[in-house]
């Protein structure tokens, strides 16, 4: 969908299209084991782990926010999916944040 077409889905802050377009990377790591997470839900910010830059491509990457190809129900922020880095995926996707002064 283009970007700003679902205006009464804006969060309170303003930001439109979190769910549904596609599944959004996060930088989280989901593990090895797609079945047993290392790393589990709820978010432990002491876990140093988690957050990973250098983990390889073999270690699963959180995925966040559902897309258009995937079932309703689960097209939403606190759903947690995973996926390999290196794979190409028609669903997965990111998003920029640009931080500027005024």
């Amino acid at each position: 969908c283009a970007v700003g077409c679902f205006p009464g889905g804006a969060s309170p802050y303003g930001v439109e299209d979190l769910g549904g377009n596609v599944w959004e990377w996060t930088r989280s790591l989901w593990g090895k084991d797609v079945v047993k997470p290392d790393f589990r839900y709820p978010y432990d910010p002491s876990d140093r782990g988690r957050e990973d830059l250098e983990a390889g491509p073999d270690v699963f990457r959180v995925l966040r926010g559902g897309s258009f190809g995937r079932d309703a129900r689960i097209v939403r922020c606190a759903y947690r999916n995973w996926y390999l880095p290196g794979y190409l995926y028609g669903y997965v996707g990111f998003r920029l944040v640009v931080a500027c002064s005024l």
